[in-house]
């Protein structure tokens, strides 16, 4: 466990926060919780199987230089993403990353940054320090299995947590951005991207009605809350801080 400064610190600590909206709101995956379809698709799995590709990983990369350049805006400490994935999430073997690169990613230039993402997601496949079995198949680590929209104990039509929670943190994110006048397009990209798919017409999800999660939120009682608590305070850390 470790101690942060503030409420934002801790939830910049999050990994959620950082892979969540590109695995979940890209247009493959996208299609899987809210499409006909019944061939599984999983989460963490390269394509065809997931939703993981060159353009995912180039867009997971600019969420965290969004978020990063947010996190500064405010006073919080940046994130080295892939230390954070490696060392407090899922580690990978040495011989699939270097120390020094996990060590030097946020100076590396951002195609060599995409390359180590990428790197790490192909290392986890399976689980590399699972014990193989008689044929050397290691534990099919990766087999996380996106859910389909479901019906609810209130017999509507709801979405599976993720991405529905995702929504709701990304959403709040937007929100601090704005009012701290940060840039944030691939944010922005990711939640219109998300509110398409709440808008259309879902296919096979007739007979039953729709819940209140199909309709675009702004949340914006939390985020008044935030403007008039969290961020003040955070902005008085920072200030205090450079002087």
């Amino acid at each position: 466990m470790i101690a942060t400064e503030s409420a934002l610190a801790a939830e910049a600590r999050n990994i959620s926060l950082y892979v969540h909206p590109p695995l979940f709101m890209n247009e493959i995956a996208l299609d899987a919780v809210f499409g006909p379809t019944t061939t599984p698709l999983y989460v963490y799995k390269l394509f065809p199987e997931g939703p993981i590709t060159q353009t995912l990983i180039r867009e997971m990369l600019a969420q965290w230089q969004e978020i990063t350049q947010l996190c500064r805006r405010l006073g919080v400490p940046a994130l080295n993403l892939l230390q954070f994935m490696v060392d407090d999430n899922y580690p990978v073997r040495p011989e699939s990353l270097d120390r020094d690169e996990i060590d030097r990613f946020m100076t590396l230039e951002p195609l060599h940054q995409q390359y180590l993402l990428y790197v790490r997601y192909a290392s986890l496949l399976v689980d590399p320090y699972s014990e193989p079995d008689e044929h050397g198949r290691y534990f099919d680590f990766s087999a996380v299995q996106l859910r389909r929209v479901f019906l609810n104990r209130e017999g509507a039509w709801d979405i599976p947590r993720m991405p529905k929670e995702d929504y709701y943190r990304l959403k709040l994110i937007q929100g601090i951005a704005r009012h701290a006048e940060t840039p944030c397009p691939i944010i922005d990209t990711f939640v219109a991207r998300y509110e398409r798919y709440l808008l259309q017409q879902p296919d096979g999800l007739e007979g039953h009605p729709l819940s209140p999660a199909f309709e675009p939120q702004t949340f914006e009682d939390e985020l008044r809350r935030i403007r008039s608590e969290l961020l003040p305070l955070a902005l008085r850390e920072r200030d205090e801080a450079r002087r």
